[in-house]
């Protein structure tokens, strides 16, 4: 029997549209920014797939499901970022790195995490040339409610690491650190 070259992780994969649960399977060892970055297929493939109106909730309210299906082919252009799967290193093997806490604009929502880049490297200057998928760590959800000001949104969701497009972010700046007590999103202090 052939040894399998993949294995399926849980994943929560956002768009603008929807929210899509299912499987994606990762090259053994690999992250989930690596494989989307590497794989040239503009779909990635996702089984076991329930599709949901957009949200932050977990779990979904079962009013929110729109579809089930048994596969999905999503395009990547559409992924706004991914929950789940395998995070990629936070090392880069040989090459000194700078681990930046940033905030990163989506139109519904703020996530605000650990960017890693190499050490020197301007931040424009690596956004300009990464690749479209980054690995964030230590991650916290903000979501924008209508007039609500930044210092009053509060975390929806912590995640240990998001996997995030950065073609689609509107915009990224640098957060502040947060203390224990108070994790309300205070961008200007």
């Amino acid at each position: 029997m052939y040894a399998r070259s993949t294995e399926p992780f849980e994943v929560r994969v956002h768009t603008a549209e929807f929210r899509i649960y299912g499987s994606m399977h990762l090259p053994k060892g690999g992250g989930t920014a690596t494989f989307l970055n590497k794989d040239k297929r503009p779909l990635v493939p996702l089984t076991g797939v329930l599709v949901y109106a957009p949200g932050y909730d977990h779990p979904p309210r079962a009013e929110e499901m729109r579809a089930a299906a048994d596969f999905l082919a999503v395009q990547k252009r559409e992924i706004l970022w991914v929950v789940g799967g395998r995070p990629d290193r936070a090392e880069l093997p040989g090459v000194p790195v700078k681990k930046q806490r940033m905030a990163l604009l989506f139109g519904c929502c703020v996530l605000v995490g650990v960017l890693v880049t190499p050490a020197g490297v301007r931040l424009s200057d690596f956004l300009a040339s990464a690749k479209p998928f980054q690995t964030l760590f230590d991650v916290r959800l903000y979501a924008l409610a209508g007039d609500t000001p930044a210092r009053e949104l509060e975390v929806r969701q912590v995640f240990e690491f998001v996997t995030v497009n950065v073609q689609r972010i509107l915009g990224i700046m640098e957060a502040p650190r947060f203390d224990d007590e108070d994790t309300r999103l205070t961008l200007f202090r």
